[in-house]
């Protein structure tokens, strides 16, 4: 080796010790600090808060209990899922690419009921959700429709005629996004029927509140009945029925009132009738009469066109799927 090779290594040597030696140092001052803890301190403070959420989450679970580990994008999140399935251990886990994944094994006596959410877009830590938990956001996060716009005309209560959030097949969900504003700051509130759930919104004047998947907002599980939105002052509102399968959504009309006895409706594949108010009533659909219990939502099968009557408020209509498309017929 000549001189000038020894001379050319000694300067790259110093280089390199030069711009890592002050890294050094600090790891060393770090772990003479890091010493006098325990082990769980120290890997707390070395990984993270990622570490320790999925510490958390283990100190929840029973002996022996099985998760899933859930990953909103499988491409980013796989190394994280990773390292939460070896900070779970013993714990059975069964990876999740997708909420997809999830629903073809819904029929397994041992599919965990638990999930761990990695979503490293959301959160750097791991989170311990329910399958519906995990489908709210994910409904939530990526809507059919980006832009709702409400009703130029504006009442103190709203009748929203049908609202759901269901799963169809894998790859396919249907809920209801809706939207309303104020001219004025107020608050609104939104009520599922049949089951007189109630949530409560804070609207700023003249700025739009969006509310996706609203009928898990409200009651935190799947259903299927109708809305009643009510407020101080008068209200737009917009709300949509959404077929995520299909990506595909039908604007709902709104009622301030229903209309009239008698209604006549086309026909469809089934026939809804909403009783809104809090006693029982009758109507009588095609000449046969049908009890309707308070604040349901009924449904029968539908004749080619429908006349329905009632001494009683009521509001009917029909519906049918078409190429994937809903397709609904009103009064």
């Amino acid at each position: 080796m000549t001189v000038r090779s020894r001379g050319v290594i000694a300067i790259l040597f110093a280089t390199a010790l030069w711009t890592s030696l002050p890294r050094m140092f600090q790891a060393s001052m770090d772990a003479t600090r890091q010493m006098p803890h325990g082990y769980e301190h120290r890997r707390a403070q070395v990984l993270g808060p990622f570490h320790v959420s999925v510490q958390r989450i283990r100190a929840t679970l029973r002996d022996g209990e099985a998760v899933g580990i859930s990953l909103a994008q499988p491409e980013r999140d796989m190394g994280a899922a990773v390292f939460a399935n070896y900070e779970l251990y013993p714990h059975p886990t069964r990876f999740y690419a997708s909420l997809d994944d999830y629903r073809r094994d819904a029929h397994d006596p041992l599919q965990p009921k638990k999930l761990v959410r990695i979503d490293l877009g959301r959160t750097g830590e791991a989170r311990l959700l329910s399958y519906l938990d995990v489908r709210h956001e994910e409904v939530s996060a990526s809507p059919v429709i980006r832009e709702l716009n409400a009703s130029a005309e504006a009442h103190r209560e709203w009748i929203v005629p049908m609202a759901l959030a269901i799963d169809g097949a894998p790859g396919n969900a249907y809920l209801t996004d809706g939207v309303l504003v104020s001219d004025a700051d107020t608050t609104a509130t939104v009520t599922f029927f049949p089951s007189n759930e109630s949530k409560t919104f804070a609207l700023r004047a003249r700025e739009p509140l969006i509310v996706r998947d609203v009928v898990y907002a409200i009651t935190s599980r799947l259903e299927v009945g109708w809305l009643r939105v009510t407020s101080p002052v008068p209200l737009g509102a917009g709300f949509w029925f959404v077929n995520r399968g299909a990506k595909h959504a039908v604007q709902l009309p709104l009622f301030s009132r229903v209309p009239q006895s008698p209604q006549r409706v086309a026909g469809g594949k089934k026939l809804w009738i909403l009783n809104p108010s809090d006693r029982a009533i009758t109507v009588v659909v095609n000449g046969a009469p049908l009890p309707i219990a308070p604040r349901a939502l009924a449904t029968l099968g539908s004749a080619a066109e429908n006349v329905i009557t009632s001494s009683e408020p009521f509001l009917a209509f029909s519906a049918r799927t078409e190429n994937e498309r809903e397709i609904f017929q009103w009064p």
